[in-house]
């Protein structure tokens, strides 16, 4: 009975994440003007919340506890025969015990495997940023600039900045730990007051955090080909949304810039 429970809750996991996902994509035909990054990121956030939050066995909980309420309160004018049947929100399929083990099984050792790779993968690009970064000297006009942004943004943690070779581009990395990594060549046309503050968004909305919580939908959902695209989705609209969020209050030239 416990297994047909988790094998329930996963499936409704996968089709509730799934339906809005699909969305997702469907919107691609939409231009940002008619639907804006800001809301796609909104949206796409909402899709992780659903392939990782049972809502689909909170709402048979609800309507059960109201239809209660509602029994209560008629009682005393319903004659005693009458009563409210709470039909269930996903219909009940039981499998026998061993085909759900082996199901689970299936399951658990695919999302081990995925999550055990990423885990080992990230900790090794960690150790490899550590390994050859170069940190930016806190006197100097980078870091000045840093300090000033992180003030107008009202953002506490500490962040470092440094650079690195293995930058192509700079990016926010650590979650715990925050740090900015720049590329060497960081002098070669880049806007570092836009570079640093399109960071230090990510850093406030705790974007980090969200791309860790889809690498979690991926482990969870490894079968699920829809939730490996939220992946992507989370990336691409974290960023636009981000740099719309950097050049809302500039002039038509400066958002060209």
């Amino acid at each position: 009975m416990m297994m047909n429970t988790i094998l329930e809750i996963l499936f409704s996991l996968t089709v509730a994440g799934s339906i809005v996902t699909a969305s997702i994509h469907a919107l691609r035909v939409l231009s940002t003007d008619h639907f804006s990054a800001k809301w796609r990121y909104r949206l796409t956030k909402m899709a992780v919340a659903l392939y990782l939050l049972p809502i689909a066995f909170v709402i048979p909980w609800l309507s059960q506890f109201t239809a209660s309420s509602m029994a209560a309160d008629v009682h005393s004018l319903q004659p005693r025969s009458a009563s409210f049947v709470s039909e269930p929100f996903l219909p009940a399929v039981t499998i026998s015990a061993n085909t759900a083990y082996v199901l689970l099984g299936i399951w658990a050792a695919g999302g081990i495997c995925f999550a055990a790779w990423q885990l080992y993968v990230y900790r090794r690009f960690i150790k490899e940023l550590e390994r050859t970064r170069t940190i930016v000297p806190e006197n100097s006009e980078t870091a000045i600039l840093l300090k000033n942004l992180k003030e107008k943004l009202g953002l506490k943690r500490n962040v470092r900045l440094a650079y690195s070779p293995l930058a192509r581009s700079p990016f926010l990395a650590g979650l715990w730990k925050p740090s900015v990594y720049l590329p060497i060549e960081s002098g070669a046309g880049l806007d570092m007051d836009m570079v640093l503050h399109h960071e230090l968004i990510h850093l406030k909305r705790n974007d980090l955090w969200t791309k860790a919580l889809t690498l979690g939908v991926s482990a969870l959902h490894w079968f699920n080909p829809l939730a490996h695209t939220v992946r992507k989705e989370i990336h691409i609209w974290s960023e636009l949304s981000c740099d719309q969020e950097v050049v809302k209050e500039m002039s038509h030239a400066e958002r060209k810039r």
